[in-house]
C-alpha cells in the first residue's frame, strides 16, 4: 500500500539513494543512486537472480556494508567521502598502491592530504608523478613497523570512518565501514603515528 511505499522511499532517502523535495512531492536519484542503478544494468544477470539493492550494499549515514564482488560500489563510496573534503584528508591504510592515488584523482579534490602507510605497492615513481601533478599538497609517510592495523579516513579533521579493508580495492572482499564516534581521539592517534613516521620523497 501507500504507507509501504512511503516507508521504502524514506529508507532509500536515509541510504542516500534518493533526495526528496522540501514539500515531499518529488524525489530524484542522488549520484550514488544513479551509480547503483548503472551498476545494476552492468550486472543485469546477477540482479535477475538476486534482485535486491541490499545485496549490493547496505548504506546509512553512519555505516556501510559492502559484500564481496562489488568493487564499483566500494570505489564509488570512497569517491563520495574523498570528494566531500573542503580542507584536508588524513588517510591511514596499512597497504596502499597506485589505485589509491587514482581514487583521489577521480574525486577531483584539491585539499591538503596526508597518507600514512606501512607498505606502498607498485612503483614509487607513481606517487612522485601524482604529487607533481596534484593541485594541492600531499605527503606520504611510512609508519613504524607493526603499529598500524585499522584503516581510517579523516575528513577536514572533523569526521571520519574506519574501514576493515584496504581502500585501494574496497569491494573486492566483504567490507564494513563505520563512522568514527570520537574523532578527537582518532585524530590524536593519527598525529602521534604521523610524527613517528618517515617521510617518502
Amino acid at each position: 500500500g501507500y504507507s509501504g511505499c512511503g516507508e521504502l522511499i524514506r529508507d532509500l532517502e536515509a541510504s542516500q539513494v534518493f533526495d526528496t523535495s522540501p514539500d515531499d512531492l518529488f524525489i530524484r536519484l542522488t549520484d550514488l543512486g544513479l551509480d547503483l542503478f548503472r551498476a545494476m544494468l552492468h550486472r543485469d544477470s546477477a540482479w535477475h537472480k538476486n534482485a535486491s539493492i541490499v545485496r549490493v550494499a547496505t548504506f546509512s549515514r553512519d555505516e556501510a556494508t559492502i559484500p564481496a564482488g562489488n568493487l564499483f560500489v566500494g570505489q564509488r563510496w570512497i569517491k563520495e567521502i574523498l570528494s566531500g573534503a573542503s580542507s584536508s584528508l588524513d588517510i591511514c591504510d596499512t597497504y596502499i598502491g597506485p589505485e589509491l592515488f587514482d581514487r583521489i584523482n577521480d574525486a577531483d579534490v584539491r585539499v591538503d592530504i596526508r597518507v600514512l602507510t606501512q607498505k606502498c605497492g607498485g612503483s614509487p615513481s607513481y606517487y612522485t608523478a601524482f604529487k607533481q601533478g596534484y593541485q594541492g599538497k600531499i605527503e606520504l609517510r611510512n609508519a613504524k613497523p607493526g603499529v598500524l592495523h585499522a584503516r581510517t579516513l579523516i575528513v577536514d579533521q572533523k569526521s571520519g570512518y574506519t574501514i576493515d579493508h584496504s581502500l585501494k580495492d574496497l569491494g573486492k572482499k566483504d567490507a564494513h565501514i563505520k563512522k568514527i564516534a570520537n574523532i578527537a581521539s582518532e585524530l590524536a592517534l593519527f598525529e602521534k603515528r604521523w610524527s613517528e613516521a618517515t617521510a617518502v620523497a
